[in-house]
């Protein structure tokens, strides 16, 4: 019995099925295009993370372990948990690991700020600065402002991650086939 209140739990916080996050690329886009500086950076962390647990989950194996693993104080219960693990199971690569850290940085300088900022803001610019375009090709993107560069490095790094786990297979439990 306590195993059929385990599997019907409500979770807090868990990972978006794969058709939400396609059906968000374009909502995602523009709400960062066209929102204020706040919800940008709100939007593009949050979407960062969300990708991150989708990325994440599509590796481990489906089980009730592992999706308490995204709950609220689970071990994966943070973007900076979730890029940790996504880096040392080969899932982003040490660039992509940068870019999310900083980021979650920035989403976080603006949410706990108790005076309102917006990229013009010197920290935030700088933070901007150390962001770098994933692009195997080279391209730069020193002629863009702080918010046209986080929106340029959101989007980049969803969209990697969001091909990585759906080419990624899921892990059965071992003993099971």
């Amino acid at each position: 019995m306590a195993n059929n209140k385990d599997k019907s739990k409500k979770r807090l916080r868990s990972p978006r099925p794969v058709g939400a996050l396609s059906r968000d690329t374009l909502p995602l886009q523009e709400s960062m295009r066209s929102g204020s500086d706040l919800s940008c950076a709100l939007i593009g962390g949050a979407a960062m993370e969300n990708m991150l647990m989708y990325v994440l989950e599509r590796f481990l194996v489906d089980c009730e372990e592992s999706k308490d693993l995204f709950d609220i104080k689970g071990d994966l219960d943070s973007i900076t948990k979730c890029k940790r693990m996504a880096f040392c199971l080969g899932l982003i690569d040490r660039l992509s690991y940068k870019n999310i850290g900083m980021v979650a940085r920035i989403r976080n300088k603006f949410a706990h700020n108790h005076e309102p900022i917006d990229f013009k803001n010197e920290e935030i610019v700088g933070m901007c600065n150390d962001l770098e375009l994933n692009d195997p090709t080279g391209k730069e993107f020193g002629h863009l402002n702080a918010r046209e560069k986080f929106c340029t490095v959101v989007s980049g790094e969803w969209e990697r991650m969001f091909i990585n786990g759906i080419s990624t297979e899921r892990r059965v439990e071992l003993g099971k086939s």
